[in-house]
């Protein structure tokens, strides 16, 4: 059925403001706002609505299309510097933000474009002058300073950090106006306000300063220019750390990404002592800057900076960034020409489900729309366009449309035909939209939509195979992860299902592709991942789908009532599939804030194998055989040899010690039991299928924490176990905390995304000589276009593919963080213990009792005079968080009670999870655990 008009539709003169500054029709703009400003004194003005009074240009100014951007926003965001100075003469807002990002903010990242790093220090010079705080972060923490280092901006640096210091200047000025003249009238000054630290020492929310940012970046100039500065202190900006387990500093991080033009200009601004201190600095895993270049394939770097720890006085020299690509040392015979390739069909542009093009004024657009494409890969505006991802290698046009073989290995082909002819039916005119059913709209073009984004996942396939990159990204629509073989899946908790905006399975029908095409090439074992916060049920059902099974359907007729059952099998090779196949998942959970389950309503804590026995030795594939690197003895990471394949056919239960070369699953046990009142466990049965594992992740509220332990301490040790030739991911972004659609279920970050997609690559790496393609899913949140929650979560997606990330998965470092982590929670809780007692104590006195307070609740009363009125657990972790932490050798030593080889076990009583991850969620929001720019470590 082709939807009508909406009555919902505004009239489309209040956006005149909007249209004209986006793209930057100065004439047109200045008239509009001569006709605005003289609306309040007229009847009217044509083209306008009628006057609102003398308050209607401020309101147009300040109003809010239905992406969230004012006038001023759009002028910023499309490198429009004539109608943005216009707007702010005009009297718009220099401080607004746009979903949490601040103009001046907005404004820097307008530099991440090429060619754009004139017009980027032209606006913020503007609202500088227009009034706009230096000082002021958006969301994440991150100042204009920031992300002009991110930029590269150099030049603009002295502006921004000019400016700050005038604030600065400004602010201790006023303090005095204010104490003189509250002196003259006798009334006693405030104290004198302490003085700010140097803008280049500002920390985001991931304990990153602008020198961080600069070296992941690779912008030596920045580098220089914020070590330089007047009233800079290098020695205390070089110190600084990022929140997470590993502490880096700034050098740190250019050896992680292999910026040696940064970690030259670095050195070279300190004194030889300064530098000689900063080369054997270690990370808190124990790890110097030299020996993370090389962790992560970056031998040249990891050379020159040893040769000028023995000789500062030589010259600094080391090759660039590894060559596209290359995976560095130990990584396989996989030798790409290019590192990751992104796929983008046009024809998924052509996928319209809503009336098309998406006006101001019309009615909103559903989530999913064509601009979820457009913001991340439009030319000149897409953020996947920007100079950090110019070496990618874009594939738009030409890319094939999957053959109907290769879908229907997992779809029924009545499905197929029918949304075949149901999008056949529909007018070509893009303004006409139809439904598959009330969540998935659809157009004429969406059937060879969802063709060529199942094609842009096989092509990615290809160009993995033939070794023409390293990994690949699709950037593609309809998403497919909830397209079950008929379409709709349904479970116990929603008997009718919906498609969720899917159409076919994308990863799934790649997946059989790879199993099928490149059976005789070595692909036997397929992995794959799914992290969007919906439940990837459809992908589950297929996977299913690949063993043996019975359907039921019932029926009814006037006659009588019953069941019918009908065999299913879609086989992707054979009847091995069971053994080959996994499929993972990570999403959101339970009842939602008004009582309705979280859709779609499945995906409950559940592992329908559980840990993995091994067999005495795998047979050599043809991929493996004459490379020894395939398996990856990661000897030169400190990593255990990977284990053999377990056998086909299925797998024994029960396994709570993997053996020697195993890497332990769920150590702590805290994925043993659903996270809902549904229970979990095991189906009955469920061994003899492909090995399924979902962790639901309660909510609403945030569970960032215990999302990354759900990744690193349960399905990154199983699909290492599995061993699988090829690893797809299923890369949804709706999970991140300001989503839209995901009822406030997980709420991670845009450095939760980028640490993820490192660890998938370095596991890959490990696994399967780096072979990996990603594929869109979910992510919803377009606000603010270019600095959208969205964009920059891909953006740190693809910044982690792309990243020449050389390192291997290795399960001892997971082992290392549980334990940094443990410390934590145990100082934490000796603090409060502590802080408790000295507010008993004070109570005691309080009350004329004759208690005396303990020397240590003295202590800790001295230290923190409020600590008996303000235990909360925030406080108790950023006090924890100041408590040494021993290295992990020393921590390996404790909790293996002093026995030589003895093993780590879990001991003590059950822990209290619920507890535990509301305290290491306090413990983010004040310390931090993401690694923002740090990303690989």
């Amino acid at each position: 059925m082709v939807s009508s008009d909406s009555d919902q539709d505004e009239d489309p003169s209040v956006y005149a403001l909007h249209n004209a500054a986006e793209i930057g029709d100065e004439e047109t703009l200045q008239a509009l706002i001569d006709a605005v400003s003289r609306a309040g004194e007229e009847d009217g003005v044509e083209g306008l609505p009628r006057a609102l009074g003398t308050q209607l240009l401020p309101q147009m100014l300040g109003m809010r299309d239905f992406r969230g951007c004012t006038p001023l926003h759009l002028a910023i965001l499309n490198a429009r510097v004539g109608c943005a100075g216009l707007l702010l003469r005009s009297g718009a807002s220099p401080t607004t933000k746009c979903d949490g990002n601040p103009p001046l903010c907005m404004a820097a990242c307008v530099g991440l474009l090429p060619g754009q790093s004139s017009a980027a220090h032209a606006l913020m010079a503007a609202l500088l002058s227009a009034g706009a705080a230096v000082r002021t972060a958006d969301d994440g923490g991150r100042t204009a300073l920031h992300w002009a280092c991110a930029a590269g901006l150099a030049n603009s640096l002295p502006l921004l950090l000019a400016a700050s210091r005038a604030a600065d200047e400004e602010r201790l000025a006023s303090w005095k106006r204010d104490a003189s003249a509250l002196q003259a009238m006798g009334v006693a000054p405030p104290p004198r306000p302490d003085a700010l630290p140097h803008g280049a020492e500002a920390v985001d929310a991931d304990g990153l300063c602008p020198l961080h940012w600069a070296c992941t970046s690779g912008h030596a100039g920045c580098v220089e220019a914020l070590l330089r500065d007047e009233g800079a202190r290098p020695e205390a900006v070089i110190k600084m750390r990022s929140k997470d387990a590993s502490g880096l500093t700034a050098l740190h991080l250019a050896a992680c990404r292999g910026r040696a033009s940064a970690a030259s200009a670095l050195l070279r601004s300190l004194t030889p002592d300064a530098a000689a201190a900063q080369l054997g600095t270690a990370d808190r895993k124990g790890r110097c800057a030299a020996d993370l270049a090389q962790r992560h394939g970056h031998e040249a770097l990891a050379a020159a900076l040893r040769a000028y720890a023995s000789d500062p006085s030589a010259p600094f020299s080391a090759d660039g960034p590894p060559p596209p690509g290359s995976l560095g040392a130990g990584a396989g015979a996989h030798t790409p020409t290019t590192h990751t390739v992104l796929l983008a069909p046009d024809e998924c542009l052509a996928h319209h489900t809503a009336p098309s093009p998406i006006e101001r004024g019309s009615a909103p657009p559903p989530p999913e729309n064509v601009d979820r494409l457009k913001v991340l890969t439009t030319p000149g505006a897409g953020i996947l366009r920007t100079s950090e991802f110019a070496g990618l290698q874009w594939v738009t046009h030409g890319i094939a449309a999957a053959e109907l073989s290769d879908v229907l290995r997992c779809h029924d082909y009545p499905y197929v035909k029918g949304v075949e002819e149901t999008c056949a039916a529909l007018p070509t005119d893009p303004s006409k939209v139809g439904r598959l059913d009330m969540d998935t709209a659809i157009s004429h073009g969406t059937y060879m939509a969802a063709l060529k984004a199942a094609g842009a996942v096989i092509a990615g396939i290809d160009a993995v195979m033939e070794s023409r990159c390293a990994n690949a990204f699709c950037a593609v629509r309809p998403p497919g992860h909830h397209a079950g073989p008929s379409g709709t899946v349904t479970n116990t908790n929603d008997a009718n299902g919906s498609h969720g905006f899917c159409i076919f399975s994308n990863v799934a029908i790649g997946a059989a592709y790879a199993m099928n095409v490149y059976r005789r090439a070595g692909i036997r074992r397929v992995a794959l991942l799914d992290f969007d916060v919906h439940h990837g049920n459809g992908t589950e059902a297929v996977v299913g789908n690949t063993v043996p099974g019975l359907k039921r359907v019932a029926f009814s007729t006037p006659f009588s009532d019953g069941v019918q059952t009908f065999p299913t099998w879609k086989p992707w090779l054979g009847s091995d599939d069971g053994a080959n196949i996994m499929f993972a998942s990570v999403q959101g959970y339970g009842r939602g804030p008004h009582g309705g389950w979280f859709y779609p309503g499945s995906g409950k804590t559940d592992d329908t194998h559980g840990p993995l026995r091994p067999v005495p030795q795998r047979e050599a594939s043809p991929m493996s055989e004459g490379d020894g690197e395939r398996e990856g003895d990661g000897k030169e990471n400190g990593a255990s040899e990977a284990p053999p394949h377990p056998p086909p056919g299925g797998r024994p239960l029960g396994v709570c010690e993997p053996p020697e070369g195993w890497a332990p699953e769920d150590p702590d046990g805290e994925f043993e039991a659903s996270t809902s009142e549904t229970g979990g466990g095991r189906g009955v049965g469920a061994d003899k299928g492909p090995r399924v594992i979902n962790v639901g992740v309660p909510g609403p509220g945030s569970r960032r924490l215990m999302w990354r332990r759900a990744w690193r301490d349960k399905i990154l040790p199983a699909v290492f176990n599995f061993q699988p030739d090829l690893i797809l991911v299923s890369a949804g972004f709706d999970a991140h905390k300001k989503e839209d659609i995901n009822m406030h279920f997980v709420g991670v970050t845009e450095s939760d995304y980028e640490w993820l997609s490192h660890q998938i690559v370095e596991l890959a790496n490990r696994c399967c000589a780096g072979r990996l393609v990603s594929v869109l899913e979910g992510g919803y949140n377009l606000r603010g276009g270019l600095v959208s929650a969205f964009a920059r979560s891909v953006a740190a997606h693809v910044r982690a593919l792309a990243s020449g990330n050389g390192h291997r998965w290795d399960e001892a470092e997971g082992a290392a963080e549980r334990e940094y982590e443990a410390k934590r929670r145990k100082a934490a809780a000796q603090i409060a213990a502590a802080a408790a007692m000295a507010a008993k104590a004070v109570r005691s006195v309080g009350a004329g009792g004759a208690a005396a307070a303990s020397p240590g609740a003295s202590s800790v009363k001295a230290e923190r005079p409020a600590a008996g009125g303000d235990n909360s657990a925030d406080n108790m972790m950023v006090q924890a968080a100041t408590v040494p932490v021993e290295a992990p050798a020393a921590a390996a030593a404790d909790a293996s009670d002093g026995a030589p080889g003895a093993k780590r076990r879990r001991r003590g009583g059950p822990v209290d999870y619920a507890m535990l991850n509301a305290q290491l969620e306090a413990e983010a929001k004040e310390g931090g655990t993401g690694t923002g720019a740090a990303g690989a470590q």
